[in-house]
């Protein structure tokens, strides 16, 4: 069974504008919800629901 690997992780992006650690993870989609978004395009991306895979704890 082939098995596609992606990686979700800080891009290769250079930030121009300083501010907050928190404001930097925004700037790169490093948050809860950029990185939830990112599992969930990967996942439509392969034929994949996302209910089947992820289950909402929260």
């Amino acid at each position: 069974m082939p098995i596609r690997v992606e990686a979700i992780g800080v891009p290769h992006k250079v930030l121009s504008h300083y501010g907050t650690p928190e404001q930097q993870d925004e700037a790169i989609g490093f948050t809860e919800q950029g990185i939830r978004q990112r599992i969930e395009e990967f996942l439509q991306r392969n034929g994949k629901g996302v209910g089947s895979v992820i289950r909402d704890e929260g």
